[in-house]
């Protein structure tokens, strides 16, 4: 149903190089595909910078590592989403589109309504 919300969105189209489509690839395969952040709503922080912002220590020793492992919940390996549950898992879902270049995908789309 996504991907018809975004062919929707573009006129019964599914531009292949936009947030939307790749947005909906990341739903489709999580593991693969990374969820696309709409542009500048994210920012990445070095090591440095985020043991000052958080005052903690960015690395651990395999110890701590396997420590920490064991306090986290089992998880089973099956689609994040439960049968029936539609909708449910697309909380993140965005429908703000960022085309890689916007002047041709107009051009394209008014060239092929001229023909």
């Amino acid at each position: 149903r996504k991907l018809e919300e975004v062919a929707a969105h573009h006129g019964g189209v599914v531009p292949l190089h936009g947030r939307l489509f790749a947005q909906w690839m990341h739903f489709a395969y999580p593991r693969e595909c990374v969820y696309p952040h709409i542009s500048n709503t994210t920012g990445g922080m070095s090591q440095a910078e985020w043991e000052s912002a958080t005052g903690l220590n960015s690395s651990l020793s395999k110890a701590e590592v396997a420590a920490f492992a064991e306090t986290l919940p089992a998880v089973d390996d099956a689609l994040p989403c439960g049968p029936g549950e539609g909708d449910v898992c697309m909380g993140m879902w965005v429908l703000e589109e960022e085309l890689v270049d916007v002047a041709r995908w107009h051009a394209a789309r008014a060239a092929q309504e001229w023909q």
